[in-house]
């Protein structure tokens, strides 16, 4: 069980607050996870971002924290804020206490949970768990300053050149570990994606169901045949060509 530690004057306004969680997110700096505890015994959750001087770095009002960069190496974080925490009724793969803490879910749908529990039953890896997992508009991008990057409208995101970033709406994400399928990766259940540039412009539609950077040329398709549930891109098949500066080529 973690030690409870009890937050200092600074979050007083909270009835109760323990320390929750910390994840190592680079030989600097740390995610820790603090709670507030409602009377209904639901769990409010918030994040915030620790470096190695014990000095807080991003502001305690974040549903989730991810650390992600770009080709370049730049540290920026993906941030989850949900409008209203909704209880997750789903036990995942999650059987130590512990583990079901460290775990973060929101508004998942029986859809979701029944696609991960066929790709579990069908696994034969000797090491695969879900990360994290939600369902919703909620995610942005952040720098360390706490400056937005990307306003907090996507269902996900992910960096394909040092300025350019797929993107998401309306997605249902379940991120998960498989030891034998290539370490962490991320299944999006419904939505569409497009491309949009550091700076907020929009360069591609958010209108596709697969896209993939090939080269200095960004390919995207909508599948008509998908691969157990998930979606991937097939060159074979019909598809756009845009350059990366979101002219259309084909």
């Amino acid at each position: 069980m973690k030690k409870l530690v009890k937050i200092i004057s600074e979050f007083s306004k909270y009835i109760a607050n323990y320390y929750r969680k910390g994840k190592e997110i680079s030989p600097y700096s740390k995610i820790i996870k603090k709670s507030k505890i409602k009377p209904e015994d639901n769990i409010e959750e918030k994040w915030r971002l620790i470096n190695k001087n014990g000095e807080y770095e991003l502001p305690l009002k974040y549903n989730y924290i991810e650390s992600c960069y770009n080709t370049n190496l730049v540290r920026y974080f993906k941030v989850f804020k949900g409008l209203k925490r909704k209880e997750n009724l789903f036990i995942w793969n999650h059987d130590e206490e512990d583990d079901q803490e460290d775990f973060f879910s929101y508004n998942n749908s029986k859809k979701a949970y029944k696609w991960w529990n066929d790709y579990l039953n069908g696994s034969f890896t000797s090491c695969i768990y879900v990360i994290s997992t939600w369902k919703g508009n909620h995610l942005g991008l952040v720098d360390i300053n706490n400056n937005i990057i990307i306003p907090f409208k996507y269902s996900w995101m992910k960096f394909i050149t040092s300025e350019l970033l797929i993107i998401s709406k309306d997605s249902e994400i379940i991120n998960f570990y498989d030891k034998d399928c290539d370490g962490e990766n991320t299944y999006l259940m419904d939505g569409k994606t497009g491309v949009i540039h550091i700076s907020n412009k929009l360069l591609i539609p958010i209108k596709y169901d697969s896209i993939k950077l090939i080269g200095n040329k960004i390919y995207a398709q909508n599948n008509k045949v998908y691969a157990q549930n998930v979606r991937y891109f097939n060159q074979n098949e019909p598809h756009d060509i845009y350059d990366l500066n979101g002219n259309k080529l084909k």
